[in-house]
């Protein structure tokens, strides 16, 4: 019964220690997120980083979607480009990036009157 028991406590405290590496990962790099507060959708989000491109599909009325990105970054600032469902489209700059951001999370906020207000942690 004991040797039974030495594989099944191994693999508990192995899947335990994956799942807190996982989660640290996740909460330690970088994040975009994009909120919309139209009552129409966004069809489609291209944020320019200094060495990236994130791009997001649709974001329904309502809803906020996010995406990590990664830590290598030049000095720079996020630039956006939204595609609204009614032919609008918002652009502009804001925020500034840094090399290796720990727990950042920026937040673009399009607003009812199609503004875009950034705010960072």
């Amino acid at each position: 019964m004991k040797n039974i028991l030495k594989p099944t406590k191994f693999l508990i405290v192995t899947t335990l220690l994956l799942t807190v590496i996982y989660q640290m990962y996740f909460w330690l790099m970088p994040q975009v997120s994009i909120k919309n507060e139209l009552t129409i959708e966004i069809n489609k989000t291209t944020i320019n980083l200094p060495n990236n491109k994130i791009v997001f599909s649709s974001i329904t009325k309502g809803a906020t979607a996010a995406i990590y990105y990664a830590l290598e970054q030049n000095k720079g600032s996020y630039q956006y480009h939204f595609k609204l469902e009614d032919g609008d489209q918002l652009t502009g700059q804001c925020g500034s990036v840094k090399k290796n951001e720990l727990t950042k999370a920026i937040l673009f906020t399009v607003t009812i009157d199609k503004t875009v207000i950034c705010s960072e942690n």
